[in-house]
């Protein structure tokens, strides 16, 4: 949240910047039903405009179980080690527009680094490359 320039001024503009992110659409249209009729109060409250941009929204990634499951038994015979996530994650991705489409999944390949994906001091561990590159590969000729 930013707001004016001084502390002991009334800021004339403020902005708040925030990531909705849900495990459904139907979740995702009904918060943002309900920040709209929250806004839409505050406007009418504070006597004051309230401009909100949503942004781009990501699709959901649904992995689908049957071929999570085809993909760790493929890559455990491959010699790779296979960590499936114990809860959902909520992570914006590109590749649920994919997923929207064609059916699938998605996984991440372990990179060794203490700093996350975007975070500016990300340095990846590129023996992981190959070990991706093979991860595929064997997916690809067990289909």
């Amino acid at each position: 949240m930013s707001a004016g320039t001084v502390q002991n001024i009334i800021a004339e503009t403020a902005r708040l910047e925030g990531t909705i992110r849900t495990l459904q659409p139907e979740t995702m249209n009904k918060i943002k039903t309900e920040l709209d009729h929250i806004i839409r109060g505050f406007e009418i409250v504070y006597d004051c405009k309230i401009d909100v941009d949503y942004g781009s929204m990501y699709y959901q990634v649904n992995n689908l179980g049957k071929y999570v499951h085809h993909f760790s038994k493929i890559v455990e015979e491959e010699g790779i080690q296979f960590v499936e996530a114990n809860a959902a994650m909520t992570g914006g991705e590109d590749f649920g527009y994919f997923l929207k489409e064609i059916p699938g999944f998605m996984f991440w390949l372990g990179v060794d680094s203490p700093y996350g994906l975007h975070h500016s001091k990300l340095n990846p561990a590129e023996d992981a490359i190959p070990i991706g590159v093979k991860a595929v590969t064997a997916m690809i000729q067990n289909m």
